[in-house]
């Protein structure tokens, strides 16, 4: 017996003993029912996951639509600013919102904890 042929033994029959092994395990799970519950857990977490997906794709879809509606709000406004300017009518500089810092309301207390 050659070099090769020691290691190609060596090697088939460490991967049968590893494959008995897995299905000896694996009969074993099936015979007392482990590998059912296993299973409904797999499942249970599938749908999890699918549950989890399906809400971030609402939020998402949610915030893009009312992303839509402040834009158009916001173009209407400017249009009608012109008109009102092209009128006569004096207007005085748009509002700007506080910044972060400088709101009350935005404390450190209501920022999400991790």
């Amino acid at each position: 017996m050659d070099q090769a042929q020691m290691w190609a033994t060596i090697l088939s029959s460490a991967t049968g003993a590893t494959v008995v092994r897995e299905v000896i395990t694996g009969l074993v799970r099936w015979k007392n029912g482990s590998a059912r519950r296993q299973r409904g857990y797999n499942d249970d977490i599938v749908k999890q996951r699918d549950q989890a997906y399906h809400s971030a794709w609402v939020s998402q879809s949610r915030a893009e639509y009312e992303a839509r509606q402040r834009q158009r709000i916001e173009e209407y406004a400017h249009q009608l600013r012109i008109l009102l300017i092209q009128r006569g009518i004096s207007m005085p500089d748009w509002p700007t919102a506080p910044e972060p810092e400088e709101d009350p309301y935005w404390t450190a207390s209501r920022l999400p904890r991790r």
